[in-house]
């Protein structure tokens, strides 16, 4: 196996079970591609002084996923995830950060903080 090939296998994991409670059936987060991660964190990059319009649900956009790891919304989604339950999304938030080491620090450094 080439290195090439090593590299697309390398670090594909199944995406994580979380527990949400209040949520009647199951939810999965996935790791960011480079690619995604390096969207997300370009928005970080160019916010300015506003901050980052809707910056938890631009991410649980990118990571909530079905138990095969497909995405199950679209960056074009984003006003939707906005819309639902915040108390109830901000833990699978927290989880998604932390699973795509996005930790607060992580973030601040983006901010240039």
């Amino acid at each position: 196996m080439s290195i090439r090939e090593k590299l697309k296998t390398a670090g594909a994991k199944k995406p994580l079970r979380v527990e949400v409670p209040g949520f009647d059936g199951e939810l999965y987060i996935r790791a960011l591609t480079v690619g995604e991660r390096d969207a997300y964190e370009n928005l970080w990059l160019t916010r300015g002084q506003g901050g980052v319009k809707d910056f938890r649900s631009q991410l649980l956009c990118r990571v909530l996923c079905d138990e095969s790891g497909s995405r199950i919304y679209t960056d074009a989604d984003v006003a939707e995830v906005a819309s639902l339950d915040g108390a109830m999304l901000s833990r699978v938030f927290d989880i998604a950060a932390a699973h795509n080491k996005l930790t607060e620090k992580d973030v601040r450094e983006l901010a240039g903080e």
